[in-house]
């Protein structure tokens, strides 16, 4: 269970900092 909850929260902080990555790179172009 710990396995798979910590698989699922690295996965959306993965979306979560790709995500902001894009926002930050058009904020600034």
């Amino acid at each position: 269970m710990g396995v798979t909850d910590h698989g699922i929260d690295f996965k959306q902080g993965m979306m979560h900092g790709f995500k902001v990555t894009l926002s930050f790179i058009f904020w600034q172009s």
